[in-house]
């Protein structure tokens, strides 16, 4: 599958030892996103678009799962990154 590019520079905050990231991405379903982080606890997508996103989470590679074309604000809570 493709694997998406964010097209904004992700914001970085850190709260505690948790990091959060912000992605913008458009996409549709089974695209890719690899991200920076290590240890993700959750992502939260929230869709720009009405279409709802659901994400997999395997190592640093996130899937999303669509019933089609998608745009989102992606949001990845992880330990490290």
């Amino acid at each position: 599958m493709p694997a998406l590019t964010a097209t904004n520079t992700p914001r970085r905050h850190i709260v505690g030892d948790l990091v959060a990231r912000h992605y913008t991405v458009s996409g549709t379903n089974g695209d890719t996103l690899v991200v920076p982080q290590q240890g993700i606890i959750h992502v939260s997508a929230t869709p720009t678009t009405a279409v709802a996103v659901g994400v997999t989470v395997s190592g640093s590679t996130l899937t999303f799962v669509t019933a089609g074309a998608f745009a989102a604000d992606v949001m990845v809570f992880s330990r490290e990154g």
